[in-house]
């Protein structure tokens, strides 16, 4: 559900193109993908509960949750969700980037991590450049130099941040963001370039150790999750803190 899908098409480009994408329908689907236990329960579901009148439903490439409480109806939906588009990059893809901050007073410390898709091997310098998207700062700049292999591989790498701008919720404060971007080259030509929005800030959970979770938290720095789908019965907030 809401999968992306990422496919290299270089070796099936021609000089004039053109891209199809096919679905299965869902009602196509093998039912030996299911097994004894889980048929019975498709046919046991239907005859007792009225919430779940698909006989097929664990066969269905559909949440499964629609089938039950929540509001989506039961529709054997299929389709595109997002856009498609071909980027076109040099023999180095750069994607999946993620990035994960730990907060020190007056500093950041960054770990950025991506996977490089290289056609062939060599080296690769990655320059990572961090610069205030809501306000106006001076550029964070880093180069690391990689001997990258031929494939998809994994790279992580450490940037730190003097007196960072963190980002706080709008009613807790200024919701500051950065533009990190990040740049493969070789021999001084960019092979690809990815940018992304980031927020510094560092997040902890702490659970109640009663047994019946607190319903109000302190004012100071602390407040309950409201981005959370309280669709169920019995639903309770869960604090947690803000670093």
């Amino acid at each position: 559900m809401f999968s992306r899908q990422v496919y290299d098409v270089t070796r099936r480009l021609r000089r004039r193109n053109r891209l199809a994408v096919r679905f299965l329908a869902p009602a196509r689907f093998p039912r030996e993908r299911s097994t004894t236990w889980e048929k019975f329960l498709n046919r046991w579901e239907q005859r007792f509960f009225d919430v779940a009148c698909d006989p097929d439903r664990r066969e269905a490439l559909k949440c499964q949750m629609s089938y039950g409480w929540d509001f989506a109806p039961e529709l054997r939906t299929i389709g595109l969700w997002d856009d498609v588009e071909v980027v076109a990059t040099g023999q180095v893809a750069l994607l999946d980037v993620q990035v994960k901050s730990r907060l020190a007073p007056g500093r950041a410390a960054l770990t950025v991590s991506l996977d490089a898709d290289a056609l062939t091997s060599g080296p690769v310098t990655f320059v990572l450049s961090l610069v205030g998207q809501t306000f106006e700062s001076d550029p964070v700049v880093r180069s690391f130099r990689v001997l990258l292999p031929a494939g998809r591989s994994r790279q992580t790498f450490e940037m730190q941040v003097r007196d960072p701008r963190l980002w706080y919720p709008w009613d807790r404060g200024e919701p500051n963001l950065y533009t990190l971007t990040v740049e493969a080259q070789r021999d001084g030509r960019a092979l690809d370039c990815v940018s992304e929005s980031v927020g510094l800030r560092e997040i902890t959970l702490k659970r109640n150790p009663a047994r019946r979770p607190a319903r109000r938290t302190g004012r100071s720095s602390s407040m309950g999750s409201r981005s959370t789908c309280a669709a169920r019965a019995g639903f309770r907030r869960t604090p947690f803190r803000l670093a």
